[in-house]
């Protein structure tokens, strides 16, 4: 999986493209969770293999409980077809402020209505 990030002026925005891989995953997490910026974009609609197993969707929420802050909002940007709310009903459980769309203009609609 190949990772590229760009600030811009109100979010950071992270593109993931390639293979999904549970890992790579992790390490957007933890590097994601140190920033200083408070809303971050992740748009992984070039990716590929995502329609993952609620196995890899169990392992994400337990990923971001461990990893990301919950003083930052993140948004990801996930094929239409392959959405699943598991991951964003059960990391919002653990007070995350995650939410998931097909779009990125409506995620970042999301990310930016504060």
């Amino acid at each position: 999986m190949e990772i590229t990030g760009d600030y811009k002026k109100d979010f950071w925005y992270i593109k993931a493209t390639g293979r999904f891989d549970i890992a790579d995953i992790a390490g957007i997490f933890q590097v994601i969770s140190e920033s200083k910026q408070p809303k971050v974009l992740i748009d992984c609609l070039q990716l590929k293999e995502t329609n993952i197993s609620y196995k890899d969707r169990y392992n994400l929420v337990l990923l971001a409980e461990e990893l990301l802050n919950k003083e930052i909002s993140y948004v990801v940007i996930w094929p239409k077809k392959d959405i699943n709310f598991f991951w964003v009903n059960n990391a919002s459980k653990f007070g995350l402020r995650v939410n998931i769309f097909p779009k990125v203009s409506a995620g970042k609609k999301w990310l930016l209505k504060d």
